[in-house]
């Protein structure tokens, strides 16, 4: 994209390549032709020079998280003109899939229907059929399902065939900006850059600082923003209401500062898509002639202006396949997801029901399949979920055991008891695959430093640097650099190297029971192994601790590095740093701005698994959020109390602002104000798939658990989903 985005134009090939011009125009195809007869000119060059041959690089993300897309392999690589054979039966309900030719689709499928496979073996078929590949658009919304289409599509086609495209929506978007100097048709300058979450915060914060606004405020900020953005209505937003002009006010401000800093936050990429498809009808029509075939993944989570954008793209050849799972939808109360168009577009089109799976043993499925059915006859409830129901497969997992519920007086008996479940899963099946499923990040953490202090390996899925392995490090010498006198920043460091508590005993104790510095002590006088190869790591670090901060950061990943993800996630590390240095002045300010953004989702920065991520025997924990699309033999879903999960509307909290943000909508697009009593419904029924899909993660057990009194709630409710749906008898 970048050799696309640079140097075009008549006067350019004029100018360079001794071009003349004899046409009256210059139209959006000249451009286009233009820009591919200066790349391969360039690359023309770059074999001249050569002697003996040319290495291409390309990689999946920027520097800065953001999607890479092709645009040179036509110009390097051979194409494989043979045909691509995949072994597939499909199964009955999958049959209308491989049939497809061509107009719109919708498939509904239910967990574990194969959807992933069939869609692949769906694009094989189209490009054996004679489709092109670069006519074949794939989108999803997480990248990691991107990866996942790429990875496998990869192993299914010859070597050197060319892959249909497959990029996140938002990965689209901004190709289709930064293409064929499309920015400036949306008012942007070609050096734009994407504002990430933690330069979006810092951004909002100092305005909330500057126009007197109260922090607890930001949540409904940062979504009205995206609502605002993502509407069609772009006009002046004027209100007579105080609080939402004063929004109002606030946005101008943020959007005047993006600009200034030559920045466009996510949703702007798909505004200005749009924007610029909606505007330039031969750039629609450019993008409309290579959109011969759609495919978009996840559609329950899709927004108007993502399906805006779509339906642009399809308009010439109408052939668009949309495939989702509506129960399985569980971001709509803080995205604006909008379900209701997706559930119609199934209902309009080419329907497919994709009801057979072979995931979970029969115990699972026909508790998931009860959920469905007891919402659907209760009148509250009946429009939480899609009227379908998961039929099993002669290859289910086979399990007799039924998902269990236990209940304990406190939470430190609730993790004992899942604690000494998995050691003894462990010891008698060490290659099953184990789960702890949970509603909040903080209660991640908390069962991840439990599991870790008494001797269970885990991996943590989160997007925040703070749970990855190379950043403590990292951190811990940024302390040091700061201040090596105090001992407790040392010990941070040493605590890193020790494997088993024996270890960490010893060196808490060694730090309580030393007086001086550690870095003023006799070394020889020490005989432990770890606190002897600290000193000299603390004396290296010192050496070089004049350098700057990301260059610190950076040096010491790399030294602590045990592989190359390991490398891969320092050099990102080092470059948010880095961003963060940019704006601020004094060594403790960027330590506690680190340390504050570290533990958030770090959504623009692709940070690659941890090496433990391969342990078959680290137990994997995660909120159920992040659990889509997962799945695992063993299932623990604990602090199961009405508070984590309302679904008696009669006990779900607001969250806070919902009548702002409902304002808003009613303020941009006219939109009917809902009642506390219909927010409150949106809340239930989102609980209620999300246990749907907590539930089908698993494949063969699955247990429920949870407590009277926990830390920060004295007194929890048991869960009403639990007795009126796994029906157990609590005592």
């Amino acid at each position: 994209s970048e050799w696309f985005k640079q140097d075009t134009g008549t006067l350019y090939n004029a100018c360079v390549f001794n071009r003349d011009w004899d046409k009256k125009t210059h139209s959006f195809d000249d451009e286009i032709s233009l820009s591919k007869d200066k790349t391969a000119r360039c690359v023309r060059k770059l074999m001249l020079l050569a002697q003996k041959k040319i290495n291409f690089y390309s990689s999946v993300y920027d520097s800065r998280g953001n999607e890479n897309f092709g645009g040179l392999s036509d110009y390097i690589v051979l194409k494989d003109t043979q045909k691509s054979e995949v072994k597939i039966i499909p199964r009955e309900d999958q049959k209308p899939v491989l049939e497809y030719k061509n107009g719109k689709m919708g498939i509904m499928a239910v967990p574990g229907a194969g959807k992933t496979t069939i869609l692949l073996a769906l694009i094989i078929k189209l490009i054996n059929r004679g489709i092109n590949p670069e006519n074949i658009f794939v989108l999803t919304y997480m990248e990691s399902a991107a990866k996942n289409f790429k990875e496998r599509i990869k192993s299914s086609i010859n070597d050197g065939m060319e892959l249909p495209n497959i990029s996140t929506i938002h990965g689209l978007a901004l190709r289709i900006i930064k293409e064929n100097g499309n920015f400036t048709k949306a008012g942007l300058d070609e050096n734009f850059e994407i504002c990430d979450d933690s330069e979006k915060e810092r951004i909002i914060k100092e305005l909330f600082f500057k126009l007197k606004i109260a922090d607890e405020n930001y949540d409904n900020y940062l979504r009205s923003i995206s609502i605002v953005k993502l509407s069609e209505n772009q006009n002046e937003l004027h209100s007579k209401y105080k609080d939402i002009q004063d929004f109002y006010n606030f946005l101008n401000e943020y959007n005047k500062i993006l600009k200034s800093k030559n920045l466009i936050d996510y949703d702007d990429m798909l505004r200005f898509a749009v924007k610029i498809l909606k505007t330039n009808k031969e750039t629609a029509l450019y993008y409309q002639n290579l959109c011969k075939f759609i495919i978009e993944d996840e559609a329950q989570d899709s927004t108007k202006i993502q399906q805006t954008l779509i339906n642009i793209l399809s308009e010439k050849h109408k052939n668009i396949i949309r495939c989702g799972d509506i129960n399985q939808a569980i971001t709509s109360t803080f995205t604006n997801s909008d379900l209701k168009s997706f559930k119609k577009f199934i209902e309009s089109n080419n329907k497919v029901e994709m009801v057979s799976s072979q995931r979970c043993a029969k115990p699972i499925y026909s508790l998931a399949n009860r959920i469905i059915q007891e919402a659907l006859n209760d009148e509250i409830k009946k429009s939480a979920f899609y009227n379908i129901s998961i039929v099993g497969t002669d290859n289910n997992p086979q399990s007799d055991e039924n998902p269990s519920f236990e209940f304990f007086e406190n939470e430190k008996d609730e993790k004992l008891y899942i604690l000494n479940k998995i050691k003894e899963i462990q010891k008698q099946s060490p290659n099953a695959s184990i789960a702890i499923l949970l509603r909040l990040n903080s209660q991640v953490n908390e069962y991840n430093d439990y599991l870790l202090q008494n001797g269970i390996n885990t991996q943590v899925r989160t997007d925040s640097l703070a749970q990855k392995n190379i950043y403590k490090y990292i951190y811990a010498v940024l302390k040091i650099c700061e201040n090596p006198l105090i001992n407790n920043n040392i010990r941070n460091l040493a605590l890193l190297y020790t494997k088993n508590d024996s270890d960490k005993n010893y060196i808490n104790n060694y730090f309580e029971s030393i007086k001086e510095p550690f870095i003023h002590i006799d070394i020889d006088r020490v005989e432990n192994e770890i606190l002897a190869q600290i000193y000299w790591d603390v004396d290296y670090i010192l050496n070089n601790s004049d350098k700057p901060i990301d260059e610190i950061a950076l040096m010491s990943g790399i030294f602590y590095s045990k592989n190359s993800l390991d490398q891969a996630n320092t050099y990102l590390i080092a470059t948010f740093i880095r961003r963060l240095n940019s704006d601020i002045k004094t060594e403790k300010e960027i330590l506690n701005s680190i340390d504050y953004y570290s533990k958030k989702p770090m959504s623009a920065y692709k940070l690659f698994e941890d090496a433990q991520d391969n342990e078959k025997n680290s137990v994997r924990i995660m909120t159920m959020h992040k659990s889509k699309g997962d799945e695992f033999d063993i299932v623990f879903i604990p602090t199961m109390t009405e508070e984590n999960y309302p679904v008696d509307i009669n006990n779900v909290k607001l969250k806070s602002g919902g009548h702002f943000v409902e304002s808003i909508k009613h303020s941009v697009d006219n939109t009917k104000i809902k009642t506390p009593y219909e927010l409150k419904k949106e809340q239930t029924d989102e609980t209620l798939r999300l246990l749907y899909v907590g539930i089908t993660r698993a494949k063969a057990v699955l247990y429920f658990s949870s407590s009277k009194h926990y830390l920060t709630r004295k007194n929890a409710k048991f869960s009403t989903f639990i007795k009126n749906i796994v029906r157990q008898q609590v005592y």
